[in-house]
């Protein structure tokens, strides 16, 4: 009897190292691929900021045992596709997809060959910047989920993609394009032009200003906003122009070319013209002054000539 008990247990402590030992060398990977499958794989999105998404993913229990399975999301490096575990409240809103996913969190509890359909969302940040960001959520199995957490490299995984579209307005409008004056009357000329954000993104005007004179010929460019002042949604800025070196005076066209757009080209434009003169009047002045001083003298000269001719073909007589 002892015997027949000896055999009995050395043939279970047999099967239980067997049992172990084919364990210890099945690959991990392969065993958790073999108990989770979720479907589907991959999400491609397309949306703009503020806006939610609404999805489902299906969970199946492939093995022959309950399991509890907890969900962690992550970002993803979009140049290497390597995984960014980072703290939620050290995570930037507006560039975490991650932090834009809601999805339970607690234990989902799966019977051995069942299915579960697992519901989550994204809730685009309002401030998300345009571009394509990534995430991946991975579903590991434990006890706990700080047990299912030292899992993650064996978890079952959906890729998800999102692009966010650029939703921005942007309106940029002339209010005002002037010369601080009408005539001037020599150099520098002074204008000044208004421009006022009426859309929801800050502003970086560019441009230039060309002068041409009577002819049409074009005399002067100045670059526009060399200080790159943003204007800010809703706000208003004036700018100064100041033409330093005029030679010629007379009668001036100026036109403002201005650029403005998302992006280092910048894709909108606005056009305004104005006109303005140049007259020297204090020169004007002198010459004129000089000019009728000529004339007097000129005069006095002429009629004391006459004077002079008729005494000599008329002499006084008493």
């Amino acid at each position: 009897m002892t015997q027949a008990t000896n055999t009995i247990l050395q043939k279970i402590f047999a099967v239980v190292a067997l049992a172990g030992l084919c364990g210890f060398l099945i690959p991990r990977h392969l065993q958790a691929a073999e108990i989770i499958a979720v479907a589907p794989a991959l999400f491609d999105f397309k949306a703009k900021a503020r806006d939610i998404l609404q999805e489902k993913i299906i969970l199946a229990n492939k093995s022959g045992i309950k399991l509890n399975i907890y969900a962690f999301v992550n970002n993803v490096l979009a140049a290497s596709g390597e995984e960014k575990f980072m703290d939620p409240a050290a995570a930037d809103y507006s560039s975490s997809l991650a932090n834009w996913i809601a999805i339970s969190r607690g234990v989902s509890d799966l019977d051995p060959g069942g299915k579960k359909e697992i519901d989550f969302s994204i809730e685009i940040n309002m401030r998300a910047k345009p571009g394509v960001y990534h995430a991946m959520i991975s579903f590991a199995a434990g006890a706990t989920r700080a047990e299912a957490e030292a899992n993650l490299k064996e978890a079952a995984r959906i890729n998800i993609n999102l692009e966010v579209l650029d939703s921005a307005k942007e309106s940029l409008e002339i209010k005002k394009f002037a010369p601080d004056k009408s005539i001037f009357s020599k150099f520098p000329v002074s204008i000044s032009y208004t421009l006022e954000n009426n859309g929801d993104r800050s502003l970086l005007p560019a441009g230039r200003l060309l002068i041409y004179n009577r002819q049409g010929e074009e005399v002067s460019v100045i670059s526009l906003n060399p200080e790159a002042i943003n204007i800010e949604p809703r706000r208003s800025n004036l700018f100064k122009i100041i033409w330093p070196d005029g030679k010629n005076f007379g009668r001036y066209k100026a036109l403002l070319n201005i650029e403005y757009g998302n992006g280092q080209r910048k894709n909108k434009t606005l056009h305004d013209v104005i006109f303005f003169w140049v007259v020297p009047w204090q020169k004007l002045f002198v010459l004129f002054g000089g000019a009728s001083m000529l004339l007097i003298i000129f005069i006095f000269w002429r009629q004391k000539k006459q004077y002079a001719f008729a005494e000599q073909k008329y002499p006084y007589e008493d």
